[in-house]
């Protein structure tokens, strides 16, 4: 077979097609990671791949395993080892790339696990919807408390345990609710039922019961049946439920109340004699002679023989005698009994017992017309008391002899001290009756027994003797006991006494030594201080056990010091103690030398007290002393925290040095003595005299100097014979701010309201800083008079050299020189108000309470420059004040202005013409401004206006609301304020928009025509006025002649286009209104009957008046009215007065049908009412053109209407009745009358209206009008 190599395409080929691999190795295929797969596999491609250890082939489509079960993407697949190579003989089984099931090699299969303990162990849900058999055992749950079953299914078999009498059903704390079941059985034994309630066997019997042998057996019916009939005489009453038939407090271990009647029943009565017993003590009970129970207590139940004691009896129920028996063969009876209304009682008996011995005690209560049962009552108190001799009191006392002496309480060592026994009722003083014991224990470790009271230390022997050894000042604490007494009570013995016996040692050696034998009498410790230690030998006692031992110190200087031994303070044995060794002061002064005898001593109660040290002499002598007292020569006062030890590196303006000190010396003992100043400087000399010394060069710092005496026997050290001292230099402050930081001002003479520098000023200055416009300071004082700066506002500086100038436009007007004193007073314009010390200002010259500068160090001054007004020009000037040295203010520029009054606007010429009409409201023909007017005030002037200065305002002239006429109220114009532009005339005043000087001054000035928005909220007819403001301030007001009538609001009162009417007929909703009768006059005009004058007539406000009979209605208010409102008045109005001086009349109509009568109510006056229904019957009824007349009562029946012949009644009169005339000629007020249509009705009238006219005479009105059913 031949073989090709094809390198160009990577192929290996053979003849026919197959390669044939003979051999018994292996074919080695490419390997790795799935990374590794070749970029652009080929169908048939194989190799292994590292990652799964698989091997691998592409399909065309993707690579896929060659062995065993995998998918394509490897993710779900059947592994037989964990690795290659592991043999680990088991099967994973994995899907989507997780482990689900393994198979172990022992068989184990795992579900969810890894690790299966048993042949198929599952972690997770297991559901089977077929039978599950399981033969073998089944355990559910861990055994830890968390797991449930829950069964879902009824039980188709038996549910029996595997051990018998073993395994419960529920526990004491996990019970079933509820057992359903057919029967109980049990082959244990007994059958226990523990329930928390009640055995309920719902009305079913109880079986089988066994004949009972304890207590608590249930029984059988005829068990009971049997033991009733046998009777009283056989048959116990047995123990009640409660455990007792009767109880009594303090007895039986009872503390309640008495319970139970009979006390003699018991738990073996038997029932005959149990009803016996209590009958007789219910008779008892009911004759009141019923005894319960009786008791006793005692005071003493273990007195001594001889000792009266007392017994306390009491009882229950009615006893008339108490027997006590003592058990001695004594008793006592009390038949004086007295029982409370509680049934209860006491009494009480005393006995004392002749010996000792335990004694019965029995207490016996009886009432002796009683009979059986508690008719008697006895308590017997076995050994109740018990009788004793009297307790023997321990006591002894020590001597200092075997017989003889007083007694002692401290001894010295080595000497024999005795003890005396004192104990009381015992020996010879109790009869000799008793034997005794005793041990003395004596306190340093040895004792004796005493063995009887006639041996030594008992009560009838010897005292016992007793050595104590030497061992130092020892405390003994000696106890005498008392072990045996044959009679005493036994609580009486053993019974011990004490008592403290202090041993002082022989020999006590005080010693002591000093730190030093000889000094000086030191100024820094007041003399010679000496340190001494306690060097004694021996052992006093401590001072807290031994009161009287103590050490004293004796100086030998008048003087001691008692420390308490053992006490640990300073000299105390070991311990140091110091003791100042002083001269007089006279010593110190001569330089006397003096010496002391110092001792120690040592006081205790030995009888050789006390024991003293050799003396140790100390040698005095005196001290030299530096003293000095440095202070500055001239101590810088007025400031906080002045002292003579603070100065200042300043020659005052008084010529004093404040830097200068002055050293006083007054040391003691020195021959030399050396100042050093601390600054460098040291002056030796051989005198006290005072030194001085000046810091002027040394500057600002603390210096601290010391002045050194020095004696040529006695210095041992320069620092023992030093005073230090200390002095300070403190920052000089700097001068107060000079004049050139001063502001002379103008608020005192200042005057006018926001003046401003008018155009064309007069300059007087030669050169004004302040143009046209600027702000500026204004006077107008004139005369006699000063016109004047402010006083400078702080003091300025140098007021002690120097000389100060005023300038007054430019010139020098008056000069004062400084010096140190005070220069205040007057020189032409110069005024200097005040010069003084600077203490007492700050750095800026305004006033300090707590001073900047010390006194005499610098000097200020307050001052202004003034002239007599007449004296200034009108116009610009200039005020200044120049220090030759300190500087200059600033120059202060003022106006004199030469207009004084308020300015005065003219509006006698004035005319008013309307420049806008705006909307106006008509009301009766008449119009008034409601909204937009505007109206044109011309020819105004005003004088006094404008001098050397304007005021600086938006409101130079102001017009404003002035007055109301026709009883209106509001205003007709709010305020409205016009600028200098404003008013700018045809003579401009203006330059530049500045107003210039004298406008107005000495002549009236035109304003140029104004305009003054009607901008009220009123229904008011009025004037307005003006006024002008000035730098001096507000004008009066004038007034502008023309009325301006405005109406803005809602209409109020009487409205001629709305009249009421209220709940009347039908048909109709709609209010009366005025009607125009066009070309008719009258009160009775012609009508059409035909016409409906509501709809096609009705009035609007534009309606021409002027010559007709038409009353007007005005603000409100329906009036004969006659005014010309064509002149003078603004909006113009027609002429009212022209041919209307006769009767007015207002016609009006309303709508409704279904109405005949009706009522009208208004207020007012008026002259006459007339109505008429036009289309009805009435029109030709009427002798007046339809109308009749509501002046006029109706006449009782028909058509209203004198016209008898077309149908009237007679009458004109539509007045329902007489009561309902309509009054005219006087005033009404809100009255009502009926009106009456008489047989027609509304409903008959040409649109259901109704006409009504009413006359207005001069003088007449009507306020308000309505019409109602």
């Amino acid at each position: 077979m031949a073989i090709k190599l094809d390198h160009g395409q990577n192929l290996i080929a053979t003849q026919d097609g197959v390669l044939h691999l003979q051999m018994t190795g292996a074919l080695k295929l490419p390997t790795g990671t799935t990374a590794q797969r070749p970029g652009t596999a080929r169908t048939g491609d194989i190799r292994f791949n590292s990652d799964d250890t698989t091997f691998e082939g592409y399909d065309g489509t993707a690579w896929g395993s060659l062995g065993g079960v995998k998918d394509i993407d490897q993710d779900t697949y059947v592994q037989a080892e964990d690795s290659p190579g592991a043999d680990n003989d088991e099967l994973d089984f994995f899907t989507a790339g997780s482990a689900r099931m393994v198979i172990k090699n022992d068989g184990k299969v795992g579900i969810g696990t890894d690790t299966p303990t048993t042949a198929l162990d599952v972690v997770g849900d297991i559901k089977a919807s077929g039978n599950v058999i399981a033969q073998g055992n089944i355990t559910l749950g861990d055994g830890t408390g968390g797991d449930t079953v829950t069964i879902e299914a009824t039980l188709s078999s038996d549910l029996v345990p595997t051990t018998d009498n073993t395994f419960d059903l529920g526990s004491s704390s996990a019970q079933m609710a509820e057992v359903y079941t057919g029967q109980v059985k049990t082959s244990a034994g007994d059958l226990t039922l523990d329930p928390a309630g009640n055995i309920d066997v719902n009305s079913n019997r109880i079986t089988g019961l066994a004949t009972p042998t304890a207590a608590g057996d249930a029984t059988t019916k005829s068990y009971v049946d049997s033991a009733i009939s046998s009777g009283g005489s056989s048959v116990q009453i047995g123990t009640p439920t409660d455990g007792k038939y009767f109880q009594t407090p303090t007895v039986d271990s009872y503390s309640g109340v008495r319970d139970g009647a009979a006390t003699t029943l018991a738990s073996t009565t038997l029932v005959g004699d149990a009803i016996d017993e209590l009958n007789e003590a219910m008779l008892n009970t009911y004759r009141n002679t019923y005894v319960r129970d009786v008791g006793a207590t005692v005071n003493n139940a273990t007195p001594a023989a001889g000792q009266s004691i007392t017994f306390t009896t009491n009882w229950f129920g009615n006893p008339d005698q108490i027997q006590i028996n003592y058990g001695d063969g004594n008793q006592a009876t009390d038949t004086t009994l007295t029982t409370a209304a509680d049934n209860t009682g006491t009494t009480t008996f005393s006995h004392a017992y002749a010996s000792s011995g335990s004694y019965n005690v029995v207490v016996t209560g009886t009432n002796n017309s009683g009979t059986g049962s508690n008719a008697e009552a006895t308590r017997t108190y076995s050994s109740m008391v018990t009788v004793f001799s009297a307790t023997p009191v321990v006591g002894f006392s020590m001597f200092a002899g075997a017989s003889g002496g007083s007694a002692i309480t401290h001894a010295n060592e080595g000497a024999t001290v005795y003890l005396a026994n004192t104990t009381t009722n015992t020996g010879t003083a109790l009869g000799n009756g008793n034997t005794a014991t005793y041990t003395v224990n004596w306190g340093d470790g040895n004792s004796d027994t005493v063995a009887s009271d006639t041996a030594a230390g008992g009560v009838d022997g010897a005292r016992l003797s007793h050595t104590y050894a030497s061992t130092g000042d020892t405390r003994y604490t000696i106890t005498l006991t008392l072990n045996t007494h044959s009679t005493a009570a036994p609580a009486d013995t053993p019974s011990s006494t004490t008592a403290n016996f202090d041993i002082y040692e022989n020999t006590i050696s005080p010693a002591f030594s000093a730190s030093v034998t000889s000094g000086n009498n030191e100024e820094s410790t007041s003399g010679l201080v000496v340190t001494f230690t306690n060097n004694t030998t021996g052992s006093p006692g401590a001072t807290s056990t031994f009161s009287s031992n103590k050490y004293t110190w004796v100086w030998d200087d008048g003087t001691t010091n008692d420390v308490n031994i053992g006490s640990g303070a300073s000299g105390d044995t070991g311990q140091t103690i110091s003791h100042t060794f002083a001269h007089s002061a006279t010593d110190q002064a001569n330089g006397t030398v003096k010496t002391y005898d110092v001792k120690l001593q040592v006081h205790t109660l030995n009888s050789a007290t006390p024991f003293e040290s050799s003396a140790t002499t100390i040698t005095v002598n005196p001290d030299p002393r530096a003293n000095a007292a440095v202070t500055f020569t001239n101590a810088a006062t007025g400031i906080s925290g002045a002292s003579n030890t603070k100065g200042y590196a300043i020659v005052g303006y008084d010529g004093n040095n404040y830097a200068e000190v002055t050293g006083a010396n007054t040391s003691q003992n020195a021959t030399s003595y050396t100042w050093t100043w601390g600054d460098g400087d040291t002056d030796t000399v051989a005198t006290t005299a005072s030194q001085t010394h000046d810091y002027t060069s040394a500057g600002t710092g603390t210096y601290n100097g010391s002045l050194l005496a020095f004696h040529s026997t006695y210095s041992t050290g320069a620092a023992d014979d030093t005073e230090a001292f200390s002095v300070q230099i403190l920052a000089t402050p700097a001068a107060p701010d000079a004049l050139s930081t001063k502001t002379l001002a103008f608020t005192t003479e200042d005057t006018g309201i926001s003046p401003k520098l008018a155009s064309g000023f007069t300059d007087n200055t030669g050169g004004a800083t302040v143009t046209a416009g600027d702000d500026v300071n204004r006077t107008t004082e004139n005369g006699g008079g000063s016109t004047e700066s402010d006083v400078l506002s702080t003091y300025a500086y140098n007021a002690a050299s120097g000389t100060l100038t005023a300038f007054v436009n430019g010139s020098a007007d008056g000069a004062i020189t400084f010096s140190a004193a005070d220069n205040s007073g007057s020189n032409g314009a110069l005024t200097i108000t005040e010069d003084i010390d600077a203490n007492g200002v700050n750095a800026s010259g305004a006033s300090s309470a707590g001073s900047t500068y010390p006194n005499n160090f610098y000097r200020v001054f307050k001052a202004k420059v003034g002239k007599t007004s007449s004296g200034i020009a009108n116009g610009v000037n200039s005020y200044q004040l120049q220090h030759s040295a300190s500087g200059n203010t600033n120059t202060l520029e003022f106006v004199k202005d030469n207009v004084t009054a308020t300015p005065t606007v003219a509006t006698g010429g004035a005319a008013t013409t309307e420049n806008t009409a705006g909307t106006q409201r008509y009301i009766s023909g008449v119009p008034y401004y409601n909204s937009g007017g505007i109206i044109n005030v011309t020819d105004l002037t005003i004088a006094d206006f404008i001098g050397q200065t304007y005021r600086d305002t938006t409101s130079v002239v102001e017009f404003a609301h002035a007055s109301n006429d026709e009883s209106t109220s509001g205003n007709i114009i709010s305020t409205q304020n016009k600028t200098y532009a404003n008013i700018d005339g045809a003579s401009t005043f203006l330059s530049s928009g500045v107003p210039v000087a004298n406008t107005g001054n000495g002549s009236a000035y035109a304003m140029g025509a104004q305009t003054v928005n009607v901008n009220g909220s009123a229904r008011a007819v009025g004037q307005i006025r003006v006024r002008g403001n000035n730098v001096n301030g507000t004008g009066s007001y004038q007034t502008v002649a023309t009325k301006i009538q405005v109406y803005s609001l809602a209409i109020s009162g009487f409205n001629e286009e709305d009249i009421t009417v209220n709940s009347l007929g039908s048909g109709h909703t709609d209010n009366a209104k005025r009607v125009v009768f066009s070309g008719l006059t009258g009160a009775t005009p012609a009508y059409t009957g035909s016409t409906n004058y509501y709809t096609t007539d009705a009035w609007t406000g534009n309606i021409t008046v002027a010559g007709t009979d038409n009353a007007i209605s005005r603000f409100g208010k329906l009036k004969h009215f006659d005014t010309d409102l064509s002149s003078g008045y603004l909006p113009v109005g027609p002429d009212l007065n022209t041919g209307r001086s006769g009767t007015q009349y207002f016609r009006g109509a309303f709508r409704r049908s279904l109405v005949a009568n009706f009522t009208v109510t208004f207020t007012g006056k008026i002259s006459g009412f007339k109505i008429a229904a036009p289309g009805t019957g009435i029109d030709s009824a009427s002798n007046a053109n339809g109308w009749i007349d509501a002046t006029i009562p109706y006449a009782g029946s028909g058509v209203p209407g004198a016209n008898t012949g077309n149908g009237g009644n007679g009458s004109q009169g539509c007045a329902r009745t007489s009561g309902d005339v309509i009054t005219t000629g006087s005033v009404v007020s809100n009255g009502t009358f009926e009106l009456t249509l008489g047989s027609e009705n509304l409903s008959n009238a040409t649109g259901n209206q109704l006409l009504f006219s009413i006359e207005l005479a001069s003088g007449d009105y009507i306020d308000s009008l309505s019409f109602g059913s």
